[in-house]
């Protein structure tokens, strides 16, 4: 439960922002972006790490973007983002269960090729049984997003983005790092704090994404 005292400078942070106050985002990050990630590991205690953080992002940059569609009256800043992260998160699982289905389930590779039909409990090595490891992240794939070798990725890249640092965030986004500090040492940004790193890192990764999404190199 967020107390009285926290509410009020959560309102006034909320209002600084509104205000076009330049610091009021890294003070607001700051402060509630861990409470965030905490509520949502006690809530989601099974789920992949990744997917917190991407989910805590998403609502907290949502936020920032647009500030004036939180409502002070009905919760408290930090109820309303833990709200929206919630729904953030349950969106991204829902999309990982099935995306993580459709790669299963259409290679050849991960299903028993003597699966008996007339057994219906889960065993190693059925499709079920690895979409449902692979969507909790107990399942790892060490196969690239594409199947570009090396030099012809990095001379796709440079077709597409004009600068050394831009290339190699494309890389690191097709090649599936989701580690914030690899984009990070990229950025040069590693001396920044968490919170702050992972929102950058986010924005960028978006950014990176929407153009590799128009050249086709990911989907």
């Amino acid at each position: 439960m967020v107390n009285i005292t926290d509410q009020n400078w959560q309102l006034e942070q909320h209002n600084n922002l509104l205000a076009g106050d330049p610091v009021a985002s890294s003070i607001i990050a700051d402060r509630i972006y861990p409470k965030i990630i905490k509520h949502l590991q006690f809530k989601y205690s099974k789920v992949n790490q990744d997917l917190i953080v991407s989910a805590a992002t998403d609502a907290m940059i949502n936020y920032l973007k647009r500030p004036e569609q939180y409502n002070p009256q009905r919760a408290s800043l930090e109820s309303y983002l833990k709200m929206s992260a919630d729904g953030d998160l349950k969106n991204i699982l829902a999309g990982e269960k099935k995306r993580a289905s459709k790669e299963i389930l259409s290679d050849p590779m991960l299903i028993n090729a003597n699966y008996d039909k007339d057994v219906v409990e889960l065993h190693e090595g059925s499709a079920e049984l690895l979409t449902e490891k692979a969507f909790i992240g107990q399942f790892a794939s060490s196969s690239p997003e594409t199947e570009l070798v090396e030099k012809e990725q990095e001379a796709l890249l440079a077709q597409i983005f004009n600068n050394d640092i831009d290339q190699r965030l494309g890389s690191l986004v097709i090649n599936g790092v989701r580690e914030t500090t690899h984009y990070a040492d990229v950025l040069g940004i590693n001396s920044l704090p968490i919170p702050e790193q992972r929102l950058l890192v986010k924005r960028h990764k978006d950014r990176i994404k929407k153009f590799l999404e128009r050249s086709g190199l990911k989907k």
